[in-house]
Parts: C-alpha cells; structure tokens; sequence
C-alpha cells in the first residue's frame, strides 16, 4: 500500500515542495516484510555431538567440584554468554531487555511515559526523564523523583531484570507509585497509555528557507516522521513568503536502529538506484534493497552532518546518499560498524543478538571498521566566542572571520550566529555550506538534474 504526498493546498496535510516551489512527489510504502533484526527462525545445522559431549563433561565438572556450589542456570547462562563474545554486538537480552529493545525500535509502548536509573546502593529507581504529554507528566512527576514502591512492592524486592517491565502494562492498567521527593513520601496512582518517543527530536526552519532535522535514531515510522515535519516546515516558510532552498539531516550520534527504517529514510532522497545490499552466511542475509521512484525534494541540496558515534543505520543512509551524489556529507569519520544483528526471541521470553550479515555501500565499500569519510571534515568542537573592541571569532584553529567586516555580511546571517554561542560549530558551517550551494542550484541550467555534486 503506498500513500502518495499530495500538493499543499490540497486538503492532504503533505505539501508540494520543490525548488521554487520545492516538490514533495514521493511514495511512501508501508513496509510488508518484518525488520531484519526481529525476524526468522535460524536455519537448522546438524549438532556437533562430540563438541556438546565436552560441554556436558565440562558442565558436570564444575557442578560438582568448583570451589563453592553454583546452580544450572549460573553455568548455563556464562556458557551462553561465552559463545555471544564471538564480536562486540552480539548479546543475550532478559525479557526485560528484550522488551526494551522492541520499545526503542518500535517507537511506541504501553506506561507511564518515563525513564529510570537503578541505583542499587539505595534500592531505589531515579527518574532521569518525563516524556511530554505522557501520563507521568500528567501527573506532575519530575526528574530526580525516586521510586521506592510499585504496587506496593518494594524496588529491592523487585528482580533488576523486571524492574522496567512493572511500570509497563496494558494500556488503561492503573499503577501506584511510592514517590520520594524533598525527603517526603507520597502515594501516585497513574493510568498507564501508549507513549511513543518519535525518532526525530528536532525538525525548524533556519533563515526561513532551510529545513533542518535532527535524527537520534531509526525507528518504524522515522520516514514518516520526515515526510510530516517537511511539510509543517514547508507550510510554515509559506507563511513568510519564503520556500525552503535546502536540507540538513543530523544524523550525529545516531547509532542506528532498524534496517528497514534506515533504509526507508535514504529512499525519501533517492529517485532509483541501489541504497545498500547484505551479505552473510545464511541465503536469506544476502539481499539488495533499491530505491522506489520519486525523491520528496528533487532539485533541493541536501547535507548530511555525522560525526564519530554516527553507526550503522546512519552510515547507510549518509553511504548511500554520498555515493549516489544526492548528499554532501559533512563532519567527522563516522563509526565504522558495518554489520547487521539478528535479534532472535527465545521460548522463554528472552532473546539473543547475534551479528548476521555484513552491508554494503551501493559502490561496493564495506563500512566495517572504516565508517563513512565526510566530503568535508569538520572537527566536533566545541565553539567559543571571544569578545573585544575589535574581533568577534571563534576560538579555534579554524578561518575566523570578523563579524562587524561588510565583506564577511553574507558569511553568517544573524540567525546562524547563536549556533556559535551554543558551540554547534558543525551546523553553523553546514548552514553556510547549504546556502553556497543552495544559490548555486538557483543559477539557470541548461539540463536540471535531480542529484547534486558531493564535490
């Protein structure tokens, strides 16, 4: 099933967005296949008997004559942990983990809306964040509040592994808090709902004619996500009788998500071609994944901002956009983790993650350990003004340039300049960037093309 974006002054919330005007034409598809990460029963192998016939040796050994008594589950569960050290992604989740897992991908869950720290020593859950509008906040709770009780059980009587799993429920269950706050202790009785926590953190204009999009990670809806905040974006440049020229995507510490989503998000930028394919031991790890026709921005420069905790999912997108020239990438040398992870459910609630496949860029390069190399490095520093009668610069070793010089007034307009004072120097530079090219892609041409030069 595939939701076509119409016009903006249709009665459709999507709006036409194109160069003058920018042209949002793009499909979206809901996906029909399940997330590479979630799916398929492993393929089954003869098992070594010999091998399993040490293990067991092994296992009665320690049974029986390690130096203090040690349960099945002790043992069993080290062996298991042992052959998930084959690299440094792959795990056994709890239920509770597992169930956090499927949280965080899906971008949705049944509770109270709020995250928390355990603090053993205290027996006591801290809370470190109140989601928006979620019945927690509703409810008036804060950061730095401390659980002492849910349901009336007490948090050290709670198993850690289970800890998370008692504050979730059905939606519509009641929960009631103990509450420690200024050294006083309340009852809380809160209606758990759905709370869903968006991938994208930050979607605003700049200069009113650049949308900017902050990713913090790829989840089942993040291409939707996208495709809506372009629009409220577009509506509101409309309204200032502006259009927007360009597009940043932050994908700086994103580190990654689900295959399919990632995939979905460098397909909105893409009018054909090849985003990545996967290689492993398994036939069905081995797939290539092409883009669908239309690009939501045609004729629209686009930048892309990574830096060194950019991974996985965001290396696809910023390898695919970079090698099809539709994006410059700009930043540090990302990640390098170019590996796919299966997570596996087990029959008793728990899960494994195990590393599958390896990807690639559509040019053929293996991320793993290399990352992706920005078309323009930038450094991640952290800007510094410096004030006297004369100069206004940035404290580093970078060009600086003298804000009050006539000849740097079309350096840095004055609402880029507060990107400084909040030290976001990579943005500030990509800001500046995207104009330069943005007025470039404003000349006539004799030919439009749909792509840019990442050169």
């Amino acid at each position: 099933m595939k939701k076509l974006i119409f016009p903006l002054l249709s009665a459709c919330l999507l709006s036409a967005l194109s160069a003058s005007p920018v042209t949002a034409s793009k499909i979206i598809e809901e996906s029909k296949t399940q997330d590479l990460e979630l799916i398929s029963a492993p393929e089954t192998q003869k098992l070594p008997i010999n091998e399993l016939r040490l293990f067991t040796e092994i296992l009665e050994q320690l049974k029986n004559n390690y130096v203090d008594p040690i349960s099945d589950e002790i043992l069993i569960h080290n062996a298991i942990d042992g052959m998930l050290t084959l690299d440094p992604h792959s795990k056994y989740y709890s239920q509770d983990e597992y169930q956090k897992i499927q949280n965080e991908t899906s971008g949705s869950f049944a509770g109270i809306g709020i995250e928390t720290l355990y603090f053993e020593d205290h027996e006591t859950l801290m809370i470190n964040q109140v989601f928006p509008n979620s019945p927690a906040f509703e409810a008036g709770l804060k950061i730095g509040d401390q659980i002492q009780k849910i349901d009336g059980t007490t948090i050290a009587e709670i198993k850690t592994s289970e800890k998370a799993s008692a504050l979730q429920g059905k939606i519509g269950s009641e929960v009631t808090l103990t509450i420690l706050r200024d050294d006083e202790n309340f009852d809380l009785s809160l209606t758990r709902g759905n709370i869903k926590t968006p991938s994208l953190s930050t979607a605003k204009l700049y200069n009113n004619e650049f949308a900017y999009f902050k990713i913090d990670r790829f989840q089942q809806q993040s291409d939707k996500e996208i495709v809506d905040a372009l629009m409220t974006l577009e509506v509101e440049a409309k309204t200032k009788n502006a259009e927007i020229h360009g597009v940043i995507l932050d994908l700086r510490d994103n580190r990654g998500g689900l295959l399919t989503a990632s995939i979905a998000v460098a397909d909105l930028f893409l009018d054909e071609g090849l985003i990545t394919y996967t290689d492993g031991q398994a036939a069905r790890f081995k797939a290539r994944y092409e883009a669908k026709k239309g690009d939501i921005i045609p004729n629209i420069p686009l930048i892309i901002l990574i830096n060194s905790q950019s991974a996985s999912g965001s290396e696809i997108v910023a390898g695919a956009l970079q090698d099809h020239q539709r994006a410059l990438i700009v930043g540090e040398n990302s990640y390098g983790k170019g590996s796919i992870q299966m997570v596996q459910p087990l029959k008793n609630g728990d899960a494994i993650r195990y590393t599958s496949a390896r990807y690639y860029t559509p040019n053929g390069h293996s991320i793993q350990n290399y990352g992706i190399t920005p078309d323009v490095i930038l450094p991640n520093i952290n800007a510094k003004i410096t004030h006297n009668k004369s100069t206004r610069g940035i404290d580093n070793k970078g060009h600086l340039v003298n804000a009050d010089d006539p000849r740097n007034n079309n350096r840095m307009p004055a609402n880029f300049a507060y990107l400084i004072e909040k030290g976001d120097f990579p943005l500030y530079e990509a800001l500046n960037i995207l104009r330069a090219m943005s007025n470039s892609h404003s000349e006539p041409t004799s030919k439009s093309s749909n792509h840019i030069s990442s050169e």
